[in-house]
């Protein structure tokens, strides 16, 4: 299976921005916390789960924590 493509922080403020009608520096500020909590969780080997999202922390034997995306939301139909 190949990979995904990458959504550079850039484009993913676009857009949560297009789709909303918050203004950008709120979409900014949103954004930025929720990767803030994600990475927070990951340093604690925590994971998270929502309705359209779940990952969970993984430690490599090499010490290294990375999360794996475990469930995606569907694609838009």
């Amino acid at each position: 299976m190949p990979n995904p493509p990458q959504l550079r922080y850039p484009e993913l403020l676009a857009t949560v921005a297009a789709g909303t009608v918050l203004p950008a520096g709120q979409v900014r500020r949103v954004c930025n916390r929720v990767l803030l909590q994600s990475a927070e969780l990951i340093q604690q080997d925590e994971g998270f789960t929502s309705r359209v999202l779940s990952f969970k922390a993984i430690t490599r034997s090499d010490q290294r924590r990375f999360a794996r995306l475990v469930r995606r939301l569907p694609p838009a139909q």
